[in-house]
């Protein structure tokens, strides 16, 4: 049974995607609405079921992550009723926004992700993402997948330092 308050859930993970400074990701935007206690977990997958049918919200998985993305009829829509959002909880949507800001950029700038390739190695892509449109990436050959691994958390910690790198030796 859908619940009475998904057009409230719904405007508060619009807000959220209008007003963040970078990609959220499913996850993140999980996070608020769950530890604010808005809602439940099965009536938030509900609610981001119902965004991606509506052509609210288009979902891109990558990395076992799956990033939300604010579609053009998801904006004029969040346009049109989002002064309908009681203020306070604008404000608790700034204040988790703000609060976790770097962490959100973090998690949403570096992206890393593998597949098996037929010959059971496998190819790691790297990328680096800024204000949403992809700065660099790299493509690895990895023999294993723990090799895989090792080499995306290695490029989220490292990612700066590369990119330096690379733009002396390119530049």
């Amino acid at each position: 049974m859908a619940s009475a308050y998904l057009p409230l859930y719904k405007t508060i993970v619009l807000t959220m995607l209008r007003r963040a400074e970078v990609t959220l990701t499913r996850a993140q935007v999980m996070d608020f609405i769950l530890t604010s206690g808005y809602t439940n977990y099965m009536t938030l997958q509900e609610t981001f079921a119902e965004l991606s049918a509506q052509g609210l919200v288009r979902e891109e998985t990558e990395g076992g992550r799956t990033f939300l993305h604010l579609t053009k009829t998801g904006a004029e829509t969040i346009d049109a009723v989002g002064e309908t959002l009681r203020a306070d909880i604008k404000q608790q949507i700034d204040e988790f926004l703000t609060k976790n800001r770097l962490q959100l950029r973090d998690e949403s700038s570096l992206r890393g992700d593998y597949t098996r390739l037929p010959d059971g190695s496998y190819e790691v892509r790297c990328d680096a993402y800024e204000n949403g449109r992809r700065l660099y990436g790299l493509i690895f050959e990895a023999p294993t997948e723990e090799a895989a691994l090792h080499l995306i958390d290695s490029w989220k910690k490292q990612s700066a330092e590369i990119y330096a790198d690379l733009m002396t030796r390119l530049g």
